[in-house]
């Protein structure tokens, strides 16, 4: 792949992620104004979505901006250590740490089964969301000098 792709890919990847945060966007905004812990269907379903997108969001953020980035930066995959150390030193992440617990939470997302800690989980995705966004914003703003090269 040469570079003008990768860039392009970087780029493409970048749009994802936009319209997947506006997405997020629209969940948090009918979640902020429910309480988590109610079990009515309506509200869990927009808890199910907002959940959901929380965790396809951090996948893309991950997995696929941060090692774009890194591919157009010329730099080895790795782990995923590797990359977030990477996201770290450029100054795109406040700490892998988080990122850990925002990758655990989505793992958690994908995993959970129990009715009674499924309400946590949609508290903690409703707390951790605009952390989330900011680094979506973090992660454009960064991006955007390898837009028209």
């Amino acid at each position: 792949m040469t570079h003008r792709d990768q860039q392009s890919n970087l780029m493409d990847v970048i749009e994802q992620l936009k319209e997947a945060s506006e997405h997020l966007k629209i969940s948090l905004q009918r979640c902020k104004t429910v309480d988590s812990k109610v079990t009515r269907e309506d509200v869990l379903i927009e808890f199910e979505a907002l959940t959901s997108r929380f965790a396809r969001v951090v996948d893309l953020l991950i997995h696929k901006v941060y090692r774009s980035i890194d591919a157009v930066e010329f730099v080895e995959g790795g782990t995923l250590v590797d990359v977030m150390n990477r996201a770290d030193k450029r100054k795109i992440i406040d700490s892998v740490k988080e990122m850990r617990f925002l990758k655990d939470l989505r793992n958690d997302i994908a995993h959970e089964y129990l009715a009674e800690r499924i309400a946590l989980l949609h508290q903690e995705v409703l707390e951790r969301t605009p952390k989330l966004l900011n680094l979506i914003s973090r992660a454009i703003d960064y991006c955007q000098k390898y837009q028209s090269h």
